[in-house]
């Protein structure tokens, strides 16, 4: 029983250590493109170049400000880079602080 508790308090302290994270991905793209990177465009900005994985887009985005946000993607090969996809509008939100906190009878 000491066992089992001290491994679910490594398997809880080892996931809060990691914190929630969110993911943009995409589908894959198809193999004959031979796409190389992808840039993703958030709000506008500067690209922000990308190693597929599978085929993919997949970019943490746990560094994103608050707030609401568009981006938009591009897949490149090693000839030139697709139009702009599809703008993704999102918000990044922070929930509200619990309230009524209090031991129940």
């Amino acid at each position: 029983m000491k066992k089992l508790l001290c491994l679910m308090a490594f398997a809880i302290l080892l996931f809060a250590s990691t914190g929630w994270t969110a993911t943009l991905v995409s589908d894959p793209t198809p193999e004959e493109d031979q796409v190389t990177m992808f840039n993703l465009f958030f709000d506008g900005g500067t690209a922000i170049e990308t190693v597929p994985v599978n085929r993919a887009i997949q970019y943490d985005m746990s560094g994103i400000a608050d707030g609401s946000h568009v981006v938009k993607a591009q897949a490149c090969n090693v000839w030139r880079c697709s139009d702009d996809s599809v703008p993704l509008v999102f918000t990044k939100k922070i929930p509200g602080v619990p309230v009524f906190l209090r031991i129940a009878p």
